[in-house]
């Protein structure tokens, strides 16, 4: 039996529930967990309707109906769209008012139904001058504001005070090309000299000192690397474990593999054991057959005989 039409009050009714569990009906997720809940939403969504109708509805229905309702809407978007991007003159089609568009809008995702508003690469015509405006001053004062400061680093010395700020909004990437401000030179110098690793041996400290004089230039910024023999053997014992197991991973695969060459060379074998026996019980079949037409020709030769004697 065919359910009544849904009138506009009742429409509105289930699209103001819808509208509470949109967040689930609407996921575009497709796992098991999500239809669960999309199920159980549905039933609430219907339970509360029919708390408040005076038609009883059913899951089938409140889905029907709201899948319905996005199609309608879509087309009435899309014709919307049409009617603001047509050209040949004339006036616009009316488009009839309909009031559940508002709330079903509210519900779907905007973006899928009229895209991405792009503030930028428009050939029209700019219908509030006032903001154009206020974005050029904007975009003129950050850029005076650039061209000072990058002045004032290209200057011959920098003493200004280095404060720690962590507001960016006035920088520009071309003051990463200015020279480094002395004093922070001077404190990284001071850092990698105490990370330069000194030998505690009295005997070889004056070479030390001498070989630190001669290289000042290469040590200054790099500290000196020493290799350690502890690494390299970690190193070696690590990649012995990692062969060793590859060799047992490579060794379990070949076993794996003989086995399902004998178990395929086994299934061969019973498929052709198979094949001759059904030969044979099909010849001996045969051959029964034709004992039994043997035995009826010679029934049938006595019997005549017997009718002819008589």
């Amino acid at each position: 039996m065919r359910a009544p039409n849904f009138s506009i009050d009742e429409k509105l009714r289930i699209l103001y529930v819808i509208e509470k569990y949109k967040d689930v009906v609407e996921n575009k997720k497709t796992d098991a967990l999500t239809w669960q809940e999309k199920n159980a939403a549905w039933t609430k969504i219907t339970a509360e309707v029919n708390s408040n109708g005076s038609v009883p509805r059913t899951v089938e229905n409140i889905k029907g109906f709201f899948e319905n309702q996005k199609r309608s809407t879509n087309k009435k978007a899309a014709v919307e769209k049409r009617q603001l991007r047509r050209t040949g003159g004339g006036s616009t089609t009316a488009i009839v008012d309909d009031p559940t568009f508002g709330i079903t809008m509210e519900i779907l995702n905007k973006k899928n139904i009229y895209g991405l508003q792009n503030l930028y690469d428009g050939d029209g015509d700019d219908l509030d001058p006032g903001n154009s405006k206020v974005d050029e001053q904007t975009f003129q004062g950050a850029a005076s504001t650039c061209e000072e400061y990058e002045d004032t680093l290209q200057g011959p010395s920098i003493n200004s005070k280095v404060e720690n700020s962590t507001d960016w909004g006035n920088s520009c990437p071309a003051q990463l090309q200015a020279p480094m401000n002395p004093k922070l030179a001077a404190l990284i110098d001071r850092q990698t000299q105490k990370q330069i690793e000194v030998p505690a041996t009295p005997s070889t400290s004056t070479s030390f000192t001498n070989k630190k004089q001669e290289n000042t230039s290469h040590s200054r910024r790099r500290p000196s690397l020493h290799s350690s023999t502890n690494v390299a053997r970690k190193y070696e014992e690590v990649a012995e474990k990692k062969k060793t197991l590859y060799d047992i991973q490579i060794s379990i695969f070949r076993k794996f593999q003989e086995q399902q060459e004998e178990m395929a060379r086994n299934y061969q074998h019973d498929l052709e054991e198979r094949r001759k026996h059904d030969e044979k019980i099909r010849s001996l079949q045969i051959q029964k057959e034709v004992l039994d037409i043997e035995i009826k020709k010679a029934q049938l030769i006595a019997l005549r005989k017997g009718i002819e004697n008589e």
